[in-house]
């Protein structure tokens, strides 16, 4: 209402009073004091104090011309009427003058037909507007604006409101669902009831915009006035229907699924006819108390269907959707069961598949395997095939394997910012604002570490796997010294089996002869007893060499991950080994290149790594923050943007104050870093200690060889001749038998300083990766 009212206006001419010498503040009060009045003095009645005003009567104050005769002294004493210095008018104005931020506003009020929803009135309405003024029919005036208030901007807002809080409840449901079954699944099934239900809410919307639905009589009552038919505009009381709705959408499907998983726990089916058989069996035990609780639920909403008191007009649209989602959710009795038992079914003939296509590659590889044993042991095993066999198949080093491949997961875990915190608070007693009542605040933050810091602890964890990789290098060179150890030793008895036997015709045949000799009466039966003596105890230390096989044939079988007892045939046969290395150049290369001096140096570099990251950890944290604060409009007043909602950016730093951890933790890192540089130089004259021993080892080894070389060439000359004298005479052949029984000691010390050359070569070996 832009008029309506009568103002008297009193314009002061400027040049008129300037020519009397007046100015305007002289000529307003005394206008002031006509008009408003003027405290002239006070008087004390008692103990209170009333101040003395003197104006014109209200006969003269609404008169123009009386006014006018009111006169005004000027400077010089001449009395001056008011109306020779003022123009007084009366005009017609609003009846009371209203501003917001500052701006003058007036108020057009207008309200909506009946089946119309305000939002769509005001949508129509802005749309006749902007026609309008892009036809040039109306005319905006420059700093004139325009806006729609009233329950529309309520509607806007708590629409918007909705959207954010509808997604945060469904998002809440799955997470009580997936709380109490432990399963993606399962809840996702029991959660399909939210979706049947929505859809029952929204049918029973559209029912209730129909011309037909419940048009009969019953008992003389028409039931669409009873249950208030009439179209239902989408308001915030329909969403908050649906809302509540959403809540217990779910309670049918929670009762069956219980029961399903109950029934599946204790019947454990096979086959697809179990499966359906306990679904079935599951699912009848919860019918008639699913059907219970939907339709106490159904019941309890007739009495506000049928309300038509105070406030039915809200609860009404309230009531509508939980009535018709509830009523269409009952077939989430029948879905849940149907989609647990698909599920079921389909992971029974998954598992079947693979069970199959592992018991194929089962029998594919037990095929290969028998094939590669089988030509093991016909061909032989030499030690290279040995050593690459237990470096494959060593469980010591797939599990350092495992954990090296656990160790390269840790760095992506590490580089990754902190998980923004989101939080949800309420206001118990609202906090009142220029614009409303604050009732809700959502939170969502963000932290960032100080720059660098996920770097630095992404190179700290690849540091950390490069130290379990090195660990399998330090490993592997322990394995191949085990299994050449082991195999050289398995080796030398074999080949001592050997020797043993090759002696055997030789006895033999000096058995023959001694028997020749007794016959001819040249010889002694004694002599044939010696030979025999000394034929059973090749014969027993032959049997005592093969139990010791065992020992070294159980060792190579655990480092290379078979069973005990499995067969392992020698097929090489060794020369007197050669070093190629001088000790110089040896401990050169080992200083270089030795995965256990490589391990302390990566041991440094993790605590350097470490150092690093606890100056950084010892950094500020920054955070940005944003707040989103539900605001109700005020009703004592409207404000522009009256309960608008408030969107606030935070942002927050963490300052670590208390030191101490920090620079112990760099004092612990330096400590291990001297540690370590300690470790290395014991290391390393450990390893000079080995290679002189083995280097040793050798020598003696080459001058055994050199030795028991000339002493079988000696004692193999001396045999010649005893055995030409004993056919001759049948004389001397307790030194023939002790000739005989020394060369193979001889070959028995050759074999041996052959071994022990190779095993000073694999202790030359061992620290040096190849």
């Amino acid at each position: 209402r832009i008029v309506g009212k009568p103002y008297l206006l009193l314009d002061i001419d400027r040049a008129k009073i300037a020519r009397y010498g007046l100015s305007i503040l002289e000529v307003q009060n005394h206008i002031q004091a006509a008009v408003g009045g003027m405290a002239m003095t006070s008087t004390v009645e008692g103990r209170e104090r009333y101040s003395i005003r003197v104006r014109y009567p209200r006969e003269l104050r609404n008169d123009p011309e009386a006014l006018k005769s009111v006169y005004i002294t000027a400077s010089n004493g001449k009395q001056i009427p008011l109306g020779s210095l003022v123009d007084i008018r009366y005009e017609q104005g609003p009846q009371s003058i209203k501003s917001e931020d500052g701006f003058l506003v007036g108020y057009v009020l207008f309200d909506r037909l009946e089946k119309y929803a305000e939002v769509e009135v005001v949508n129509a309405a802005q749309k006749y507007l902007d026609d309008k003024i892009e036809s040039g029919e109306l005319d905006v005036p420059p700093g004139i604006s325009y806006r729609f208030a009233g329950n529309y901007e309520q509607q806007v807002r708590a629409s918007n409101r909705l959207s954010i809080v509808l997604p945060i409840a469904l998002a809440f449901i799955f997470l009580i669902l997936y709380f109490q079954f432990n399963s993606v699944m399962i809840s996702a099934m029991v959660f399909t009831g939210v979706f049947i239900a929505f859809a029952g809410g929204f049918i029973m919307i559209g029912l209730y915009d129909t011309d037909w639905f419940l048009d009969f009589i019953v008992f003389g009552t028409n039931m669409r006035e009873l249950f208030q038919i009439h179209t239902i505009n989408l308001s915030v009381a329909v969403w908050v229907g649906f809302l509540a709705l959403f809540g217990i959408a779910t309670d049918d499907g929670v009762l069956v699924a219980t029961f399903l998983k109950d029934s599946f726990k204790k019947n454990k089916p096979g086959s697809i006819p179990e499966i359906r058989d306990a679904v079935v069996e599951g699912g009848l035990r919860r019918v008639r108390p699913a059907m219970m609780t939907t339709a106490t639920t159904i019941l309890a909403l007739l009495p506000i269907l049928t309300s038509t008191g105070r406030g039915s007009d809200i609860m009404l649209p309230m009531a509508i959707p939980s009535f018709g989602g509830m009523t269409l959710q009952m077939i989430t009795m029948f879905t849940v069961p149907v989609l647990f038992s698909l599920w079921k079914e389909w992971s029974l003939q998954w598992e079947e598949k693979w069970q199959q296509l592992k018991k194929n590659s089962s029998l594919f590889g037990c095929v290969v395997l028998l094939i590669f044993v089988l030509g093991n042991e016909a061909n032989g095993q030499n030690l290279p095939a040995l050593v690459d066999e237990a470096l494959a198949n060593n469980l010591e080093l797939q599990i350092l394997e495992k954990e090296y491949e656990v160790a390269l997961q840790k760095a992506p875990q590490v580089s990754q910012l902190p998980q923004p915190e989101v939080g949800v608070g309420a206001f118990p007693l609202p906090v009142e604002t220029r614009l409303g009542a604050q009732i809700v605040r959502l939170g969502a933050t963000q932290m960032f570490p100080w720059k660098g810091l996920l770097a630095s602890r992404s190179d700290l964890e690849n540091a950390r796997s490069k130290a379990i990789f090195k660990k399998i290098a330090i490993r592997s060179l322990d394995i191949k010294y085990q299994v050449e150890k082991e195999w050289l030793n398995l080796y030398e008895l074999d080949q001592r089996i050997g020797l043993l036997k090759q002696n055997l015709p030789l006895l033999d045949a000096l058995e023959k002869l001694a028997l020749a000799k007794v016959e001819s009466g040249k010889g002694t039966t004694a002599d044939v007893l010696r030979v025999q003596l000394k034929r059973e105890a090749l014969l027993q230390q032959i049997e005592i060499l093969k139990q010791e096989k065992r020992g070294p044939v159980a060792a190579l079988n655990q480092i290379l991950g078979r069973t005990e007892d499995a067969g392992i045939a020698v097929a090489d046969s060794l020369e007197f080994a050669r070093l190629i290395w001088n000790k110089d150049s040896l401990m050169s290369l080992i200083k270089t290149s030795h995965p256990q001096l490589e391990m302390y140096q990566l041991q440094q570099d993790i605590a350097r790594q470490e150092m690093k990251v606890n100056e950084m950890d010892g950094k500020p944290t920054f955070g940005v923050g944003l707040d989103y604060i539900m605001v109700n409009g005020r009703t004592d007043a409207s404000p522009v943007n009256n309960g608008r909602d408030i969107v606030q950016v935070r942002g927050t730093v963490s300052i670590p104050i208390y030191r101490k951890k920090y620079e112990a933790k760099a004092m612990e890192e330096q400590l291990k870093i001297a540690s370590l540089d300690l470790q290395k130089e014991d290391a390393l004259q450990k390893y000079s200690a080995a290679i002189e021993r083995a280097f040793a080892q050798h020598e003696t080894a080459s001058l055994k060889m050199e030795l028991i070389g000339k002493q079988k060439d000696l004692t193999q000359s001396t045999i010649e001749i005893l055995k030409s004298k004993y056919s001759a005479s049948g004389n001397r052949f307790d030194e023939l038998l002790q000739l005989q029984m020394e060369m193979v000691d001889y070959d028995l010390q050759m074999l041996q300083a052959v071994v022990q050359s190779h095993l000073a070569k694999i202790n030359i070996e061992r620290f040096i990766q190849q």
